[in-house]
């Protein structure tokens, strides 16, 4: 197992443009081509590269295999500590996708909280948010609106999503929708197969779909695409989809997008003629970071991101702790 040279008496955390480092250590965190050792907080589809070895769950690695990426992985579960020389930590669920997790870090009489991503609703496809009282939380402030709350707007959403399939559906018609591989397209499987929407999913979709249902979550009756047998059918399509699987005749059916606030459109798919856009976030930010900071009782909140100062000046007189943003090459103590 890899050592640490960590000093108990500070921890200090830089931010770069891939990832952050815990420094006069080995670890860094969502970095994937400088180091040697990362945490991955999430399986990542347009990953390119991989440390020479990595902390996450199981559910991470199995869906990096699935994107035909191969990690040395140090695999560890949810809620069972371990230790890397003189840090000891601990992952727990996320919510926000299959595997997703938070990194708790402890040295000493310090704790730290790293939370990229979350979701403080209940996805019925993950597992629920788990939180940890920690003396420092680190938030990524990922959009430029620090006082939106997707989690009102996201349930409603969601059922104008499906008012929209069964209108269309009712009309002998059979959409073909774009959303993200993973972990959105799992959730929209489970949601329209309970509600007997007949849907055929794209291979990638289909690989990930499995691994799920491998871990006992079942997402319902859909079946594989194909141009032959799923011309009666929804069709569910990622966003960028490899050459298997070719796009079906859109000529007469409706075109819908799901999409996230965190990341825009693929220009593949920006077109005049999509008939609908849904949004339908799998991370929580802005003002539901309040609920996140009033669990986890930190003493300072670390915001680091494109819009870490956008949060930092919104957050600063709205809770009772610190708060701070990191910067680029910023080398804070953290204690």
């Amino acid at each position: 197992m890899p050592q640490a040279n960590q000093k108990p008496e500070t921890l200090r955390i830089v931010s770069t443009e891939d990832g952050l480092h815990l420094k006069d250590s080995i670890l860094w965190l969502d970095a994937y081509s400088t180091g040697q050792l990362s945490f991955l907080s999430v399986a990542r589809e347009s990953i390119k590269n991989l440390l020479p070895q990595v902390i996450a769950t199981e559910e991470t690695v199995k869906v990096l295999e699935a994107f035909r990426k191969k990690p040395n992985a140090l695999v560890c579960q949810y809620n069972r500590p371990f230790s890397i020389g003189q840090l000891k930590m601990e992952l727990l669920p996320s919510g926000h996708s299959f595997g997703g997790a938070l990194l708790y870090l402890e040295t000493g009489n310090q704790s730290l909280l790293y939370a990229p991503s979350l979701q403080t609703l209940k996805i019925p496809t993950h597992r629920q948010l788990q939180l940890k009282r920690a003396k420092t939380l680190i938030l990524k402030a990922q959009t430029p609106d620090p006082l939106q709350s997707p989690s009102k707007t996201r349930n409603r959403e969601k059922e104008a999503f499906l008012d929209q399939i069964l209108s269309y559906f009712k009309g002998g018609k059979w959409p073909l929708i774009f959303c993200k591989t993973l972990p959105t397209a799992q959730e929209i499987t489970k949601w329209l197969c309970e509600h007997d929407v007949p849907l055929a999913v794209h291979h990638q979709i289909y690989k990930v779909n499995k691994i799920y249902e491998s871990y006992g979550s079942e997402l319902g009756n859909y079946s594989q695409f194909s141009q032959r047998r799923s011309k009666n059918k929804v069709v569910l399509f990622p966003y960028h989809p490899t050459k298997k699987g070719k796009l079906p005749s859109v000529s007469d059916r409706p075109l819908l997008v799901i999409k996230n606030d965190l990341e825009p459109l693929p220009s593949s798919i920006i077109q005049d003629r999509i008939d609908g856009c849904f949004n339908l976030n799998a991370s929580s930010y802005g003002t539901d970071f309040s609920e996140v900071i009033e669990r986890v009782k930190p003493k300072e909140v670390y915001f680091f991101g494109p819009y870490s100062k956008q949060y930092y000046e919104a957050f600063k007189k709205n809770v009772s702790c610190s708060v701070k943003a990191l910067f680029s090459n910023d080398q804070p103590p953290l204690f």
